[in-house]
């Protein structure tokens, strides 16, 4: 509900911004990823909701990746899975 409501009264905002509202609400609505932020723009869109899915202003990383990247530079991460990293 928050990410349509954000999507909607913004509705020239991208993902960035969107996220970056949504964070800005209060503390506790950053227990939402950004990644399952991005996840609720696109279904919200797929389903008719929003008119396109906002896009993504600045690339990032995957955190899948830049959480093996930083436990391979740890020495762990030898048998990482992406398919069960979340």
């Amino acid at each position: 509900a928050t990410v349509h409501w954000v999507a909607v009264k913004h509705p020239s905002a991208g993902e960035d911004e969107i996220i970056e509202r949504i964070y800005g609400w209060n503390p506790r609505k950053r227990q939402f990823s950004e990644r399952q932020i991005g996840i609720a723009l696109r279904t919200l869109a797929d389903k008719g909701w929003l008119k396109a899915p906002p896009a993504r202003e600045k690339p990032r990383p995957s955190p899948s990746h830049a959480a093996r990247d930083a436990e391979t530079q740890l020495g762990f991460g030898a048998d990482w899975d992406d398919e069960t990293s979340f």
